[in-house]
């Protein structure tokens, strides 16, 4: 058996992976991506989004965006992966 692993933003800064429970799941399937959202049913708190895809190579989750929302105001994206070929192009 094989634990999942979510890659999640680290404090201060960067990325790294959890075993812990991605949150609240939803897949899309018209897109072929599930979104995470970390949330407390028991405190209005900050809540993180993420968007993930699976990566049919390595069996694992790509993350794809990853959002913040406040109590009370729209989703905000903190990052968006590029996609490689648009790093690569020269000007």
């Amino acid at each position: 058996m094989k634990t999942l692993q979510f890659p999640v933003a680290a404090q201060p800064y960067g990325f790294s992976t959890s075993i812990a429970a991605p949150g609240i799941v939803v897949w899309e399937t018209e897109t072929a991506l599930f979104r995470s959202e970390t949330t407390s049913d028991v405190i209005s708190t900050p809540r993180a989004r993420y968007t993930y895809r699976l990566d049919a190579g390595t069996d694992g989750f790509v993350v794809l965006r990853v959002e913040y929302q406040l109590v009370g105001a729209e989703w905000t994206t903190l990052w968006k992966a590029p996609r490689w070929t648009d790093l690569t192009k020269r000007p």
